[in-house]
């Protein structure tokens, strides 16, 4: 589940107070709203929310709404049982491509998506 809005690192700091807790700024935030997705790590672009699974991404709009993916964006490259590839690592976005490591049980490299 995406939640936006949430300030969990904060509301994690304030659990374990600090010598000089009262000279650092306090924040506020609000849960505005939240949507389910189809993988784990999620990243805000262009109005966009990209997410990786395991072994596929996806993009959604900001109401929720899944406008595109690939379930196999490995297809393609070489991959063989001494260059595996076992999840997505972190993704990122540059010029409409999204960028992400393809981590292996002993390799890790950068790949593209389209």
């Amino acid at each position: 589940m995406l939640l936006f809005g949430a300030a969990t690192a904060v509301q994690a700091a304030k659990k374990h107070k600090h010598k000089h807790q009262d000279q650092l700024p306090s924040y506020k935030y609000k849960l505005l709203g939240s949507f389910k997705v189809k993988g784990r790590l999620v990243l805000l672009r262009d109005n966009f929310y990209y997410v990786s699974g395991s072994k596929a991404i996806y993009k959604y709009d900001k109401k929720g709404n899944l406008v595109a993916s690939n379930e196999n964006p490995f297809d393609g490259y070489a991959i063989s049982a001494s260059n595996s590839c076992n999840h997505i690592g972190d993704i990122d976005v540059f010029n409409g491509e999204i960028l992400s490591a393809r981590n292996g049980l002993r390799t890790a490299s950068a790949r593209i998506f389209r």
